[in-house]
């Protein structure tokens, strides 16, 4: 499974480091101000694409996934059903989204009304955003996730030259521009590869989208369960944003995004491990006891390479804020382990909720997701007025714990869901170091010789206290798999 993990995140970091350099341009044209305003669009766009899409590109992977166990036919109908269904609601929502905006607008919030133009031109890509959703979880599906990875990777790179170049055209409003007419050619150029390669036509299959959607099973029961919960993310996200924007102003709105941006750079890399390797494989049809012994050996092995991952953020945060942003930023520093520690729990909550999904449970999953989403713009309307953006963070950090607690509790005692104690100790080390290292280094920026040895010291006692919490034949395993490294072999 190490070995799967790493080909699948060594491709997320390729898609990172080409988002960093992304970030790096407009960080240095457009500063922190025009940060705030890009982040607050682009979260807005995202919220409009997942009210209308009712999630059912996360739903692909469960339903298709099944699918594909039953054959190359009901698998290609699957597709087909949900790729006709997402074009329909995803333009149906960018046109209301549209009227909107221009017939409406003193429905919006006061905060976005000066980049009218902007929201207009993010607005029309919804239909092929929406599709790029579906396709690397297709791909997943048909447990091709190394595939699926690199078709994110490749979506990436092309997203980032074309929003590069639209900015360096036209600004702003050309980034926005080059980038809906890149994402809608990507979309048909994809639509065209699956039909050659994959044999999934449109035209093959027989079956309407009420009939499709019948025989897949609960589908529309499973992803309105699934949206509730996705949807209030997104919210809990789109309320931050305008909070800070509306208490701080634009600047901090960028501050706010350069704290994040770090946090979510790693979870870019870890996150499609959870969507593109371990959702398919609890989703397919087999016993409960073996869906446990692939999460927790999931959680352990996740738990281990976020620990690594986030270990040179947490005692180099102002090199890689100057690096990824610029100068101009470094006053994100003192709050970005924070967002870091959030992320922790999101992705520890997100194996568990992968798990309730796989067995079922759709009504836990979503009342503890909307509960944790609400607790979150709960506490960031309150504490961002006083805190400023370490506010927000702190809020992002109680709601994505009580979602990481509950969903657990929730399969202890419902499902008989438990993990060993060792990985146990392994998460609660993971967080406990982002807290304290966290904590102690995002003030020491120096870069004298004693300041660097002392970082690269606790590195490396950091990185080697993870082998405490391993058993004999974890490490086994591990040696076998660095041999294997050295020998080509992987």
């Amino acid at each position: 499974m190490f070995g799967i993990l790493l080909g699948i995140g060594g491709l997320q970091v390729l898609a990172v480091l080409v988002n960093i350099a992304r970030t790096k341009v407009l960080a240095l044209w457009v500063g922190p101000e025009g940060i705030g305003i890009i982040s607050t669009i682009d979260q807005t766009i995202q919220f409009v694409t997942h009210f209308c899409t009712l999630s059912l590109p996360f739903a692909a992977v469960k339903f298709l996934s099944r699918a594909h166990s039953e054959g190359s036919e009901a698998f290609r109908d699957g597709y087909v059903v949900f790729l006709k269904m997402l074009l329909l609601l995803s333009m149906a929502g960018a046109m209301v989204a549209i009227g909107l905006v221009l017939f409406r607008s003193d429905l919006l919030p006061k905060e976005i009304l000066p980049y009218k133009t902007l929201l207009l031109l993010g607005l029309l890509g919804i239909p092929a955003t929406a599709l790029a959703g579906l396709f690397p979880n297709v791909l997943a599906a048909a447990q091709h996730s190394t595939g699926s990875a690199r078709l994110t990777v490749f979506t990436g790179i092309a997203m980032a030259m074309a929003s590069t170049s639209g900015l360096l055209i036209g600004g702003i409003t050309g980034l926005y521009a080059v980038s809906v007419s890149t994402i809608t050619v990507l979309a048909v150029v994809v639509v065209e590869y699956f039909r050659r390669e994959l044999g999934l036509s449109i035209a093959q299959c027989r079956v309407g989208i009420i009939a499709g959607f019948r025989r897949m099973g609960n589908v529309v029961s499973f992803s309105f369960l699934f949206y509730l919960g996705a949807i209030t993310s997104t919210g809990a996200l789109l309320v931050t944003r305008y909070s800070v924007l509306e208490n701080l102003g634009e600047a901090e709105a960028g501050f706010l995004q350069a704290g994040m941006a770090v946090a979510l750079l790693m979870s870019a890399v870890l996150t499609p491990l959870n969507g593109l390797f371990f959702t398919p494989r609890v989703n397919r049809a087999g016993p409960k006891e073996e869906k446990f012994q692939v999460a927790v050996e999931f959680q352990k092995q996740m738990a281990m390479i976020l620990t690594i991952l986030s270990i040179p953020a947490l005692l180099f945060p102002h090199v890689l804020l100057a690096l990824a942003f610029s100068p101009k930023f470094l006053v994100a520093a003192q709050y970005m382990f924070v967002f870091m520690l959030w992320q922790s729990f999101t992705m520890f909550a997100g194996i568990y909720q992968a798990l309730l999904i796989g067995l079922d449970d759709m009504v836990s999953y979503t009342v503890l997701s909307f509960l944790g989403n609400l607790l979150t713009a709960c506490s960031v309307l309150i504490l961002v007025p006083h805190y400023g953006v370490i506010g927000a963070a702190g809020g992002f950090v109680i709601g994505s714990a009580l979602v990481s607690l509950g969903t657990f509790v929730r399969l202890k005692l419902m499902h008989g869901f438990a993990l060993p104690r060792n990985v146990v100790f392994l998460m609660v080390y993971s967080l406990l170091l982002t807290l304290v290292l966290g904590s102690v280094f995002r003030s020491y920026d120096a870069w004298h010789y004693s300041t660097l040895l002392s970082k690269c010291a606790v590195a490396l006692v950091a990185v080697m206290g993870l082998f405490v919490f391993l058993s004999k034949k974890d490490r086994l395993d591990l040696v076998g798999f660095s041999q294997k490294v050295r020998a080509g072999t992987w």
